[in-house]
């Protein structure tokens, strides 16, 4: 992907697929981009 660009939207992203085709790994990988640790609950999880 290089050279892409992703933009997001400040009030609600989605991912939608079939059952393995790479949803969570997504997420994981954002996870480890942003440095948010496996298991550490994000901030909308801690309200």
């Amino acid at each position: 992907m290089k050279g892409k660009e992703i933009a997001f939207s400040s009030e609600l992203n989605t991912l939608i697929g079939i059952r393995g085709s790479g949803k969570s790994a997504i997420i994981e990988s954002l996870r480890y981009v942003l440095d948010i640790p496996f298991g550490e609950k994000t901030q909308a999880e801690k309200v």
